[in-house]
């Protein structure tokens, strides 16, 4: 495995924001035990961001002191316009407007010779691309935020080790990861909050000797959502 390239750009930026924003949220929700939080916020991660708890058992100002340094956000407690759910979303259009289309040109290299290529974005608002080898991979035990990977197959299905990776992906907060081929590719992302279910059902996909069945087991009865690019 070898480093093709480290490098920050507007996309990697609002990846780790968003990233550390949704994080920061997950952890006052369990914290303050809301029923929801709200918030308003720009893309810009110098902004300030408004959060706003709905029906909290305890202060959110509280656990917005003990958190907000963590995850290098502003925050302030104000009246919010989105929801915590409408952000998870918008990790697939920063992947599909900042680095799909490279993903795919590597894809045609995967294709050609069989390595495969692996793209990674921080908590802090980095990415760095790598090399590895034919049908092979070697994922950096680190906390992401987003992943991608090509795979030589013309099928974006994932493997045992895919789903392994997916697992450790989320749960160190990490948001989605992209299978890149020369014909089809898949995110397979979270829309909450990892829960103990979701966990147990990442597992049993590792172990299913039928991917198709997996994914669908997934997006039926989980917070862990499939959805083609």
């Amino acid at each position: 495995m070898k480093y093709h390239e480290v490098f920050e750009n507007n996309y990697t930026r609002r990846i780790g924001f968003l990233c550390r924003l949704i994080n920061l949220l997950e952890d006052l929700l369990e914290e303050s035990d809301c029923r929801d939080i709200q918030l308003d916020y720009s893309e810009d991660p110098t902004s300030v961001v408004i959060v706003e708890g709905v029906d909290c058992a305890y202060s959110i100002l509280e656990s917005l002191e003990l958190y907000g340094g963590k995850y290098d956000i502003i925050a302030s407690i104000g009246l919010g316009r989105f929801k915590l759910g409408d952000l998870y979303g918008r990790i697939i259009e920063y992947y599909r407007r900042g680095f799909h289309s490279r993903l795919l040109s590597y894809s045609v290299l995967t294709d050609e010779t069989g390595i495969e290529y692996y793209l990674g974005v921080l908590f802090d608002g980095r990415g760095f691309l790598l090399e590895g080898g034919v049908n092979t991979i070697s994922i950096p035990r680190i906390p992401q935020c987003l992943t991608a990977h090509t795979h030589p197959s013309h099928s974006p299905l994932p493997s045992s080790r895919d789903f392994s990776a997916i697992r450790d992906l989320f749960t160190n907060g990490g948001l989605a990861h992209f299978i890149v081929t020369i014909n089809k590719s898949i995110a397979i992302y979270r829309a909450g909050p990892l829960t103990t279910s979701d966990y147990e059902l990442l597992i049993n996909a590792e172990r299913s000797s039928s991917p198709v069945e997996a994914l669908m087991d997934l997006a039926r009865g989980s917070r862990v959502k499939v959805c083609f690019i």
